[in-house]
């Protein structure tokens, strides 16, 4: 199930978006949602309802990229784009103004490859 967001809701504490972001560097856990979504909890450690649960990516066992079988193949192609990022836009005016998406739609594929980017243009 996915929701749209409320706009009245009070936007995310620093503490929440630093909690959901630390879930880049832990393995998924399991769930028992459809294989279209990510297995993120659905609550942080701190019982937080968590912001990104309910992105997916690809579910087909039968994909080469399918995660919870080949984890290294989505993480080579992380790991390549930021690579190739790092190494092409560090002269001025380099700039990420486009950015098209490389997953399936679910945004999951997305988020961890723009967080990665943004982790990488730190170091810069």
């Amino acid at each position: 199930r996915r929701w749209a967001p409320d706009a009245n809701e009070e936007p995310l504490s620093l503490a929440i978006k630093r909690e959901a972001l630390a879930q880049l560097d832990n393995p998924c856990a399991r769930n028992d949602l459809s294989g279209w979504q990510m297995p993120f909890p659905s609550r942080l450690p701190s019982g937080s309802a968590n912001p990104i649960c309910a992105m997916g990516e690809c579910g087909d066992v039968e994909c080469p990229a399918y995660r919870p079988k080949r984890p290294e193949v989505r993480e080579a192609i992380e790991n390549l784009v930021v690579e190739t990022c790092v190494k092409y836009l560090v002269d001025p005016p380099a700039a990420l103004n486009t950015y098209v998406s490389v997953g399936c739609g679910l945004l999951a594929q997305d988020w961890v490859i723009l967080e990665k980017l943004r982790r990488a243009a730190g170091g810069l």
